[in-house]
């Protein structure tokens, strides 16, 4: 299993051993520390994503609605909904089984921005904005920010692309090409 922990965020994401393919399922796990919030609201807009808690309160935003899910309970967000969630509990970590489908690049996206943010602070707040736009753009036609309409995010996320490559701030990023080959093929 591999782990990454963004520290600061109180958030750990587990992946299975074997990379997934893209056309395969995703499964993976999620942990939030007591109060911790996940990622800001965004949208995955060719796949569905199910969280199902196996451990404490998991509260999931979905298109502005509040669901709070208990142990054993799950909740499945659609293509292009978007989303975000946060443990339920101030006092009690929180954990869960999350399954994606198609994986598509989500693995992808989540082990380079993850490490990037790890090696730059520990939370997603500390992504380097050239490395965050070169993956952002890179997956313009799966993922998309909610904050920002998708008419600003397309060029923006194209001008950092293109900057992160000028300035070698994409070198630090696993290509999606490369992704594979370097941690494992999938079984």
């Amino acid at each position: 299993m591999r782990v990454l922990e963004l520290q600061k965020q109180g958030e750990v994401l587990l992946f299975p051993q074997d990379v997934t393919a893209p056309d395969g399922i995703l499964l993976g796990g999620l942990r939030l520390a007591p109060g911790a919030n996940g990622p800001e609201p965004h949208a995955h807009m060719l796949q569905e994503e199910t969280f199902t808690v196996t451990q404490g309160r998991l509260i999931v935003i979905i298109d502005g609605q509040e669901h709070m899910l208990e142990e054993g309970q799950s909740a499945t967000v659609k293509q292009d909904q978007v989303h975000t969630f946060r443990n339920g509990h101030t006092d009690q970590p929180m954990e869960a089984a999350v399954r994606v489908e198609p994986a598509m690049h989500l693995e992808w996206m989540l082990h380079e921005m993850g490490t990037s943010a790890i090696r730059n602070g520990g939370d997603w707040k500390s992504l380097p904005l050239l490395e965050a736009g070169y993956v952002l753009h890179e997956l313009r036609d799966e993922y998309r920010l909610a904050a920002m309409p998708a008419f600003v995010q397309r060029p923006l996320f194209a001008l950092l692309h293109g900057l992160a490559r000028l300035t070698g701030a994409a070198d630090r990023i696993t290509k999606r090409e490369s992704y594979y080959a370097l941690v494992g093929e999938p079984a």
